[in-house]
């Protein structure tokens, strides 16, 4: 699988809230130049999967995606990177992201975002 190496990354701190910026690795002196900005920041990069929903919207780490395929409650999760992929937790069933129908999957927001989107079983 070829996939474009791009990140996005929310940049927080107490008195500014957060604020996103993208960027792929052509930008690698970005992230630096964030971080720079004062003590203060906390960063969240987050990495692109090299997919997309079934809207065409970029699938992000941290993402939170409902899967109108699984036939269960909780048909939503974060997208999260463990053991070199991409995956989703819906309920207890794990589940990695490669190999879902993307056509099922949309994007419903974030977890820096949308913290309410969030199930428990999210790592």
């Amino acid at each position: 699988m070829n996939r474009e190496i791009k990140f996005r990354a929310w940049i927080c701190n107490d008195d500014e809230g957060c604020f996103m910026a993208k960027w792929n690795r052509h930008v690698k002196k970005a992230f630096g130049t964030f971080l720079a900005r004062d003590g203060n920041d906390t960063a969240h990069l987050m990495q692109y999967t090299g997919l997309t929903d079934k809207n065409g919207r970029e699938v992000y780490e941290g993402d939170i995606v409902e899967d109108s395929y699984v036939a269960i409650s909780e048909n939503s999760s974060e997208v999260y990177f463990q053991r070199g992929a991409f995956w989703v937790n819906y309920g207890g069933a794990v589940k990695l992201l490669a190999n879902r129908d993307m056509d099922q999957i949309e994007v419903v927001g974030n977890k820096l975002e949308n913290p309410e989107l969030r199930n428990d079983k999210d790592t």
